[in-house]
Parts: structure tokens; C-alpha cells; sequence
């Protein structure tokens, strides 16, 4: 079904699995678009605590909508 495989195009370079941890991720920035992508790849393959650390750290606002467990 549509929406509800466990795959998608983020692959942690680690453990070589598709991310889990968010189902969306959206930045809200006045940087440029390239940096913005680059960032919110980057967090959406990061463990959560990590993910919300690095965004924290960002000049930019976030929108995640998270996976439940």
C-alpha cells in the first residue's frame, strides 16, 4: 500500500538502512535552498536526540512530524 513501506530514498550512510525516525522533516529558513536540503537530509537520518540537537544548533525553524514506536 501506498504511504506504509518501511523504505525510502534517505539511507543512513551507517547502517546502511533507510531512516526511521521521522516521516517528515521540513525547515524553515532564510539560508539558501542547498544548505536547507543538505541540513534537513542530514537530521533525517540522525538518531532523534541527535536530529533535534543539530536543528537547535541551526539558525532555522522545523516542522517534524515523527514516527511512533
Amino acid at each position: 500500500m501506498w504511504g506504509l513501506s518501511d523504505n525510502n530514498h534517505l539511507i543512513n550512510p551507517k547502517t546502511k538502512e533507510s531512516q526511521k525516525s521521522f516521516i517528515s522533516l521540513t525547515l524553515i529558513s532564510t539560508l539558501p535552498n542547498s544548505d536547507i536540503d543538505a541540513y534537513a537530509t542530514a537530521a533525517s537520518v540522525m538518531p532523534k536526540e541527535l536530529a533535534y540537537r543539530f536543528l537547535n544548533s541551526l539558525d532555522v525553524g522545523y516542522i517534524i512530524n515523527g514516527r511512533v514506536s
